[in-house]
């Protein structure tokens, strides 16, 4: 049922596969059942509100590493539950780049609010994808690299707690996941922050025109476009942030939009009403410049 607007209100996946295999799904897993005949049922329930292209399965010969994050607003830590390909040389590979999204998760509970899946867990999948996708609570990506990690991460919030009510309106699911890679950069890595906001805006001006808004909302290429959904998308965030001149009162309006959109959908409207009551300033002539706009 292919409707943003109507989360399912929960997802169980049960999948039988070949014993040296694990599948990887969305919430907790409940059970593994031995069937006794080489092969094992995968029980996994997921009981948050879910948009239909954010359910998945993963099969694959895994292992599991977990990690523990201790998020702002949590009442335990919670699990980061990674399958990873069982290479000799994958794990080690990754391991380190892995147990930094803890940290990530903790930046990012401190900045728009509490990990809105803390009661299940997070977690990853390896699959040969040339970058990730956020599936609810359990993120497939086929590499890890922290710019990567932080993104498909701060979907949690944007794009998963709260989803876009309509694809026109996906800058509020990639523009705030980009704009979140970037302040896990500010934050973490301050050395590199003025280099990757160049890249950026070198990206989004090296084509004339677009406007962050999608007008066709059946092209899928517009919708996913690297330089105006998700580097223009986060700039004019960062030109927001600039605007309101009072980062208790910017991140104080994201957070007052998790909770307000909770389990639910919003237009990039929304994101405006949200600045706009937290900080008095009137963004409709910056909207229509520069998100309706192809300023």
């Amino acid at each position: 049922k292919q409707s943003l607007t109507d989360k399912a209100d929960s997802c169980s996946v049960k999948i039988t596969v070949p014993n040296p295999c694990k599948a990887g799904s969305n919430g907790l897993l409940e059970n593994v059942v031995n069937l006794g005949n080489g092969t094992s049922r995968y029980e996994w329930k997921n009981t948050h509100l879910i948009d239909y292209y954010l359910i998945s399965v993963a099969v694959a010969r895994y292992v599991e590493y977990n990690v523990y994050a201790n998020p702002v607003g949590s009442p335990a830590p919670v699990l980061i539950q990674n399958y990873i390909y069982d290479n000799p040389a994958t794990l080690p590979n990754f391991q380190a780049d892995i147990n930094e999204t803890a940290d990530f998760m903790e930046l990012f509970a401190t900045l728009v609010g509490p990990y809105p899946f803390d009661d299940q867990k997070y977690g990853h999948c390896m699959a040969p994808l040339s970058g990730g996708m956020e599936h609810q609570t359990m993120t497939t990506q086929g590499y890890f690299e922290k710019s990567l990690t932080a993104h498909e991460l701060g979907h949690m919030w944007f794009g998963d707690h709260v989803t876009c009510a309509s694809w026109a309106d996906i800058w509020v699911n990639e523009g705030f996941a980009s704009y979140l890679d970037f302040l896990m950069i500010e934050n973490l890595y301050p050395a590199e922050k003025d280099q990757y906001m160049l890249d950026v805006h070198t990206n989004v001006m090296s084509s004339l025109g677009g406007s962050v808004w999608v007008l066709d909302s059946l092209n899928e290429t517009r919708i996913f476009s690297g330089r105006l959904t998700y580097d223009k998308g986060s700039s004019i965030i960062h030109t927001m942030r600039f605007m309101v001149n009072n980062d208790t009162q910017f991140f104080q309006a994201l957070r007052n939009y998790q909770t307000i959109f909770a389990d639910s959908v919003a237009k990039g409207l929304d994101v405006k009403a949200e600045l706009e009551a937290v900080s008095g300033i009137d963004f409709t002539n910056m909207f229509n410049e520069w998100y309706f706009g192809e300023g």
